[in-house]
């Protein structure tokens, strides 16, 4: 392994030495020590595809990154990442307009400005998503999400190849970020800059749910308004408006994104996701809010909960919580029973998927002929079934649980999302199933009410 590594380094040394970028374990020598996630692949750099501007920035970039996770923020002397997950505890609860308690984004210390608002209203895993991506865009740090071959982040949405994605898939998919105007600074004071375009986008998957920021006097503006009013730098409100509808609770689970965390480094700013079958196109977050250590070793956790349709992240009580944690779909070890896309479980037979092919009149004796059954929503109809049989699927291996963003690097050329370094002795490979799957009952033990 001394050997693989230095040879590692020997490849790497002349591109970090010209890119600044830091040198990581190799994937190989992660996976050995502590078990971490095993790399996807990247992308390749947009910055080095499209060509910069005298500036310094190209055509899809959303915001500009100065500085590594791994980096100390001035203001506080943590590490940005460990400033990231305290910036997410510091986060004041405040009354919600629809359930109980929520929190006020404020903006971190050693941003750029100093500003707060009362959560936006967004769906489970969104809060996380917005969260995670305003830290970034404040402090000019990398960060990026994929799916397939798209991949969306701080240099807006591209393919692996570095190029402009051919297919963005959503509304109002920004592929030229330069052309949106986004001041620089902003002094309190001074009257908030305002993009009129931005107040007026919603997420096309949110339709006509509105949150409590004025458009118009007497008018409830979207997510887009929320985001205009907190954000100084616009282009990363149109960019969280397209991502919004491109990223929920499975595609967040997929390879490349995040990366398991054991129950005792479960921290503020993780994400606990529930996945409850491999052919749902849904599943649920909570964003981690608040952790404490307890007498006997034991710890309490307070998580924010979303919900379709959208609202303001609603703070759930430490016992509340808890039950979240010890759901199967948190990547239990649990199997289940499902079928295919238009199939149904026979309510008789767990092992069979039917599906409705036709119906006829119920005859006059009112018994269904043979290969036809009752059907439970018309009394007067018979329906025969094409069967197949149901698929075992276990939930170790559909991405739930608790994770953590992992956090992009730059090696050779090619932006690579990577454990970061903080996590590394305390992450679980997607792989070990047996581990993942033994953090429930650790949560049972480990959580108190």
């Amino acid at each position: 392994m001394a050997l693989r590594k230095l040879l590692a380094l020997l490849t790497i040394a002349p591109t970090c030495l010209a890119l600044g970028c830091a040198v990581e374990p190799t994937e190989d020598e992660a996976d050995e020590s502590t078990g971490a996630l095993a790399e996807t692949p990247g992308l390749v750099d947009p910055a080095a595809v499209q060509g910069r501007d005298r500036d310094g920035s190209y055509p899809t970039q959303v915001w500009k990154v100065t500085r590594d996770w791994n980096d100390k923020n001035a203001a506080t002397g943590n590490t940005f990442e460990k400033d990231y997950s305290d910036w997410v505890a510091s986060l004041p609860k405040t009354s919600s307009l629809s359930r109980g308690e929520t929190i006020t984004v404020k903006t971190p210390r050693g941003a750029p400005y100093e500003r707060e608002l009362a959560a936006p209203v967004l769906e489970a895993a969104h809060t996380a998503i917005f969260a995670r991506v305003a830290y970034a865009s404040w402090m000019g740090l990398p960060f990026y999400l994929k799916s397939g071959d798209l991949h969306a982040g701080h240099f807006g949405f591209v393919a692996a190849s570095g190029k402009p994605h051919p297919s963005c898939e959503a509304p109002d998919c920004v592929s030229d970020f330069r052309a949106i105007a986004s001041p620089k600074e902003w002094r309190s004071g001074q009257p908030w800059p305002s993009d009129a375009s931005l107040r007026r986008k919603n997420p096309a998957s949110y339709k006509q749910q509105l949150s409590f920021v004025d458009v118009t006097p007497g008018t409830k503006g979207g997510a887009g308004a929320w985001f205009d009013e907190v954000l100084l730098d616009k282009r990363v409100g149109h960019f969280l408006v397209t991502l919004i509808d491109l990223f929920d609770p499975v595609k967040l689970a997929q390879d490349g994104n995040m990366v398991h965390v054991t129950p005792e480094a479960t921290a503020p700013g993780d994400v606990l996701l529930h996945r409850h079958s491999k052919h749902a196109g849904v599943g649920h977050a909570f964003f981690v809010y608040q952790t404490s250590s307890v007498p006997e070793g034991r710890m309490r956790v307070e998580l924010l909960s979303g919900s379709m349709p959208a609202r303001q992240a609603a703070w759930l009580s430490p016992k509340e919580s808890r039950d979240y944690f010890l759901a199967p779909s948190a990547g239990g070890p649990k199997t289940v029973e499902e079928c295919p896309a238009g199939y149904s479980l026979a309510p008789d037979d767990a092992s069979r998927c039917r599906k409705a092919t036709g119906t006829i009149d119920k005859p006059s004796n009112m018994r269904c002929p043979a290969g036809y059954f009752d059907n439970a929503f018309d009394e007067m109809k018979c329906v025969r079934y094409t069967t197949v049989p149901s698929e075992k699927t276990d939930l170790r291996t559909l991405g739930g649980g608790i994770r953590r963003f992992q956090t992009p690097v730059l090696r050779n050329g090619r932006w690579t999302n990577t454990a970061s370094t903080s996590v590394r002795s305390t992450s679980i490979g997607d792989k070990d199933v047996e581990r993942i799957g033994a953090r429930i009952k650790r949560f049972q033990q480990l959580l108190v009410d």
